[in-house]
């Protein structure tokens, strides 16, 4: 939701800045 969304999908996002 960020804008680390131009990297990998919304599913490994949220594990990432988790």
């Amino acid at each position: 939701m960020n804008a680390q969304g131009q990297g990998p999908p919304p599913m490994v996002q949220e594990r990432f800045q988790s």
